[in-house]
């Protein structure tokens, strides 16, 4: 596994989004709908990302990509499967080409917006038509990255019991994140179907990320909802970590954390310090409640 600058292997990443994306809009078509947005990302397993559970048109089904194989596979209850197989030299049309006859086979009658959403890219899925590169390696280093991202914070988020979500895949965004909540309502005030949804409790989203913001490195990210940006100019989280007043987040930049001895722990203090703080500004009730030890 290497800390690799996302310049590297953008073509890779950009397939990648747009795959993840696909998943997730079947996802979005074939489940109920969560606060928060809960039913939506993905999952991950050991080989990759996987939708769950889906059911529409009487029938139970599955989708799965695996970054070892660089295969696109599709299940269902009634033994049916079918896949196929991420090449180089390909397009972002022929890929959903080839994901329709996925869930064409299943006799799935499924429509989504073919837009990438919170992408800058705007062309639909079956209008890009540019080549790409995909490198095999480079998917498979960045998905060890995210392995290592959702241990560390499924390790720092097990223990809380308030309302969270565990660690799982934004296909919008491209990143690893897990939540937990006050339990106070914050309505978002917003036409922003996304973001009223997504945002309408006291919470704080803990994740990983690859996109720009850092040197084009992978980072941590602490998000804080709602936020007053002004109470947290002088935070400082233990260790590397600082909080950005342009983006009114926490980072931690990775590639320095793993030059040190011992990354999990640099990781661990930022995470801790990062929420006591937050908890401290914003001042979260019951917050010894939220964190009792469990016995």
């Amino acid at each position: 596994m290497k800390i690799i600058n996302r310049s590297v292997w953008k073509d890779t990443y950009d397939t990648l989004h747009h795959l993840a994306q696909m998943m997730g809009k079947v996802k979005l078509a074939a489940t109920p709908v969560q606060p928060e947005w809960a039913n939506v990302p993905l999952e991950v397993y050991p080989s990759g990302f996987r939708t769950g559970l889906l059911y529409k048109n009487g029938i139970n089904f599955e989708i799965l990509l695996d970054f070892y194989k660089s295969e696109v596979s599709i299940f269902d209850n009634r033994g049916n499967s079918k896949f196929f197989v991420l090449k180089d030299r390909t397009s972002v049309s022929g890929i959903y080409g080839e994901f329709l006859e996925l869930l064409n086979f299943l006799g799935l009658d499924i429509t989504i917006n073919t837009i990438p959403q919170e992408m800058n890219m705007k062309t639909r899925f079956e209008d890009n038509i540019n080549e790409i590169i995909y490198d095999h390696e480079s998917a498979k280093n960045a998905f060890e990255m995210i392995l290592y991202a959702y241990h560390e914070l499924n390790i720092f988020i097990s223990p809380f019991r308030s309302k969270k979500v565990m660690p799982r895949f934004y296909w919008g965004t491209f990143d690893l994140g897990t939540t937990i909540f006050s339990g106070i309502p914050a309505p978002y005030d917003s036409s922003d179907i996304i973001a009223r949804i997504g945002f309408d409790e006291q919470m704080i989203e803990f994740g990983y990320a690859f996109d720009d913001t850092i040197d084009g490195f992978p980072y941590l990210y602490i998000l804080i909802y709602p936020v007053k940006t002004s109470e947290y100019e002088n935070a400082k989280p233990e260790g590397s970590g600082y909080f950005s007043k342009e983006k009114s987040e926490f980072f931690l930049p990775l590639k320095p954390v793993f030059e040190m001895g011992n990354p999990s722990e640099e990781i661990q203090k930022f995470l801790e310090s990062s929420f006591r703080i937050i908890c401290h500004n914003e001042k979260w009730p019951n917050l010894d409640w939220h964190t009792k030890e469990i016995k």
